[in-house]
């Protein structure tokens, strides 16, 4: 694999982890008190904002898929 499919990968899946913890941290008002939760959860909009464009081929392409096979089924 070539180096920078490798560092999107790599970028992939940090950015992953980061969406991660970052949405248990927000689901857990009790843990953080209830006004840092909800600008915890403004800035959560950032990192997955992030993560669909990271994967925003995979997102075109099972759109397209999907939207083939409706119409197939449709006919």
């Amino acid at each position: 694999m070539s180096d920078w499919k490798e560092n999107l990968q790599k970028t992939r899946y940090v950015m992953d982890v980061i969406l991660l913890i970052g949405f248990m941290i927000v689901s857990a008002p009790q843990a953080t008190g209830v006004p840092v939760h909800e600008w915890l959860s403004l800035l959560f909009i950032v990192p997955l904002v992030i993560h669909l464009l990271l994967h925003w081929n995979w997102i075109k392409k099972s759109l397209d898929i999907f939207y083939r096979r409706s119409r197939k089924n449709s006919i």
